[in-house]
C-alpha cells in the first residue's frame, strides 16, 4: 500500500510539472526530486523505477545536465562495487539515461560511443538496431539481432531470446526474405505452443 501512495504521488508530481507554467514551481519540484533521488529506500521498495524517469524528464526540461551527469556517474560506480542479482539491470538502467540525457544535448557521438561500448545490454543494443532500421541499414540491424539473440541464449534468457526473435521476424518481413521469416515463423510457432 506504502509503494503504492508513493507512486500516486509521483504520478500526480508529474502531472504537476507537466501542466504548470509557474518556472519556479517546476525548479522546485526539479531540486525536490533531485533530493529524493539520492534517497536509495525508493530502490529498496521499488519505486526507483517511478522516481528516475520522471527525475530525468525534468532535467531534459529545465537542461539540468550538469547535476544528472555526475548523479548518473556516481550510480553506475556504485552499482559496479557490489555484487547483487540487479546489478546489470541497474547499469543497463543508469546507463540508458546517460545515452538519452546526452542524445537530447545534442551530444551523439558520446552516445554512439556508450551505445557501441555496451550492446551486451539488449536495451542499449536495441537503440542501435533501431538507428539502423530507421536509416534503412537492415543487414546491420539483422547482425545486431542475431547477436542479442545469441547473448541472451548464453544468458539463458528465454525471454529476451523471444523478443528478439519477433524482432527479427518483422526485419524478415521487411526485407521481403520469404524463406527465413517462414522458418522463423515456424520456430517461434513450434516454441509458443510447446
Amino acid at each position: 500500500e506504502c509503494g503504492a501512495a508513493v507512486y500516486e504521488s509521483f504520478q500526480l508530481i508529474d502531472n504537476v510539472f507537466d501542466n504548470t507554467k509557474s518556472e519556479e514551481l517546476q525548479k522546485s519540484i526539479f531540486e525536490w526530486l533531485y533530493q529524493q533521488i539520492q534517497n536509495p529506500d525508493y530502490n529498496s521498495y521499488g519505486i526507483g523505477d517511478h522516481l528516475d524517469p520522471l527525475f530525468f524528464k525534468t532535467v531534459v526540461f529545465l537542461k539540468q545536465y550538469d547535476l544528472a551527469h555526475p548523479f548518473i556517474d556516481e550510480q553506475i560506480r556504485q552499482v559496479n562495487n557490489k555484487d547483487s542479482w540487479s546489478r546489470r539491470y541497474h547499469i543497463e538502467r543508469y546507463l540508458t539515461y546517460k545515452i538519452e540525457l546526452l542524445q537530447s544535448e545534442g551530444r551523439i557521438m558520446e552516445a554512439d560511443e556508450i551505445i557501441d561500448n555496451n550492446l551486451q545490454f539488449e536495451e542499449i543494443r536495441q537503440m542501435r538496431v533501431k538507428q539502423f532500421v530507421n536509416k534503412n541499414k537492415l543487414e546491420k540491424a539483422e547482425k545486431l539481432i542475431l547477436e542479442g539473440i545469441k547473448i541472451a541464449t548464453e544468458e539463458d534468457l528465454p525471454g529476451v531470446v523471444h523478443n528478439w526473435k519477433d524482432q527479427l521476424l518483422d526485419l524478415y518481413k521487411q526485407q521481403n526474405k520469404i524463406k527465413e521469416y517462414n522458418n522463423l515463423a515456424r520456430e517461434l510457432f513450434i516454441e509458443n505452443t510447446s
